[in-house]
């Protein structure tokens, strides 16, 4: 019985690599994009890009995951990750560096049952890790999370909303 692969872009940021499904992810850029600060945002957020004619808002990993600054640790991010999260919802990640494409097995996917802090919910952003084959760990990420700490509910309270 054969395996069943599925692609990831592999990124990092600091000595962690992170893996994103190539399903959720719709480019990648070099860091010459134009980021313009906007004020009164959540420190996540870097600012506005626009890419492709479209306008998106720019999360920086390393402050969504509460790691130190790129500057902090004498690197420079270099990447945008693009993902749409919604049928008119589209980020821009920031990520220090690319690795590439990887295959990653579903058989060596599994649930991170590691210690890993609960503040902003970062469970819930890296929920699964996958093992390359040479054993190289990678953090799996859903992009649900990037902008929401809060689990998300399957109940809406059940009312409809009339227009």
């Amino acid at each position: 019985m054969s395996q069943i692969e599925e692609d990831y872009l592999i990124g990092r940021i600091g000595k962690i690599r992170v893996g994103f499904h190539c399903q959720d992810v719709s480019g990648v850029h070099n860091n010459t994009v134009k980021i313009t600060p906007l004020a009164n945002q959540s420190n996540i957020y870097l600012g506005l890009c626009q890419i492709h004619n479209q306008t998106m808002q720019v999360i920086d990993l390393r402050r969504r995951i509460s790691m130190q600054s790129a500057e902090q640790d004498h690197i420079q991010s270099k990447y945008l990750i693009t993902f749409e999260t919604g049928v008119d919802r589209r980020l821009a990640l920031l990520v220090d560096d690319i690795e590439g494409l990887k295959r990653i097995s579903n058989e060596s996917i599994e649930h991170f049952s590691g210690t890993i802090s609960h503040q902003l919910n970062m469970h819930l952003l890296f929920p699964l890790i996958g093992k390359l084959e040479d054993g190289t760990v990678i953090h799996l990420m859903d992009a649900t999370y990037l902008e929401k700490v809060e689990p998300i509910s399957d109940d809406d309270g059940g009312e409809l909303e009339m227009f």
